[in-house]
């Protein structure tokens, strides 16, 4: 146990789930009240050797022995904690990102456990439960769009008495996707902004007409598997099919005459959300890269996270 020390392990560097809080990771120091408690037993004992009091001693070294003891009960109950997996759905730009945090802490319960993100408003309180996973959501705002990685998880707990806390900081993999903030005044204005042609029939995925066979994608139904292929040992290869629509419209990035980056991109992502919504064929063109003509949830994620992600470095 280390009540206060600087561990070996790097906080500037993220590691990947399960992370399991061990010796170098757990920080104890006293809480205001343990402050409180502790000066109180100090006078205590002062007075007890003044007067010469034996009641006084007993009670002194019976509080301060509770106290002592709490240190490694508060230390154990975060000992052994074991974090499994962080993860986040997407959000828009301006609303709260919420990591689900899956934790175990074997055959032990962990009372009065604190999630924390240090730059989000509120945590989360939960008992991790012996030999049950516990998924606790612990939220964070969100300013811009890109990718959001929390800096550090704290978990920490002043349990039993209240008079000591216990911590750990974790810097674990986990990101959320951050769409671009939708402007919703051009909600009907999608096909003026919009290039496209009523013209001709395009081609879209869907379920009409037999295509092409393919490698296996993970994702494809199952029904599209190719099971004869297979019983041939050529390995996982999926059926693809097409339909034909009548038009469909592509949103199209240089079509917008605002200067700021940014402005085109949200009255992009509220085009995408009213096309989806009306039910409308639509496709994407960004400066870097056409996205073809599609509908539905699929299709409307893989438009959102290319506004996301649009001149975003990952590293």
């Amino acid at each position: 146990m280390r009540l206060l020390n600087r561990s070996s392990h790097n906080p500037e560097k993220h590691e990947p789930p399960p992370i399991t809080l061990d010796l170098r990771r757990i920080y104890v120091m006293p809480t205001r009240y343990g402050v409180i408690f502790m000066a109180i037993c100090g006078l205590m004992l002062f007075g007890s050797i003044n007067y010469n009091n034996n009641l006084g001693f007993l009670l002194s070294f019976l509080l301060g022995g509770m106290g002592f003891v709490s240190i490694f009960h508060t230390w154990r109950t975060l000992m052994g904690v074991t974090i499994l997996s962080v993860g986040a759905q997407p959000v828009f730009a301006g609303e709260t990102a919420a990591f689900e945090i899956a934790a175990e802490g074997g055959e032990k319960t962990r009372p009065l456990i604190t999630f924390k993100i240090p730059e989000g408003e509120e945590e989360s309180v939960q008992d991790i439960e012996a030999n049950e996973i516990s998924r606790v959501l612990v939220s964070t705002p969100t300013v811009k769009r890109g990718v959001l990685t929390p800096k550090m998880i704290q978990i920490s707990t002043h349990y039993p008495l209240g008079v000591f806390r216990a911590w750990a900081n974790l810097y674990p993999m986990a990101e959320c996707l951050v769409y671009p903030r939708p402007v919703f005044q051009l909600i009907n204005q999608y096909r003026e902004y919009g290039t496209g042609s009523d013209e001709g029939n395009f081609e879209t995925v869907g379920s009409d007409d037999f295509k092409e066979l393919r490698p296996y994608q993970p994702g494809d139904p199952i029904r599209h598997i190719s099971w004869k292929a297979f019983s041939r040992g050529r390995g996982l290869i999926s059926k693809a099919f097409i339909g034909t629509i009548g038009s469909a419209i592509q949103l199209d990035y240089n079509a917008l005459n605002d200067s700021d980056t940014e402005q085109r991109l949200s009255k992009l992502c509220g085009m995408i959300l009213a096309a989806d919504r009306d039910g409308v064929v639509y496709g994407l063109t960004l400066p870097d890269r056409d996205y073809p003509a599609g509908k539905g949830e699929a299709h409307k994620r893989t438009c959102l996270k290319a506004l996301a992600l649009f001149g975003v470095s990952r590293r």
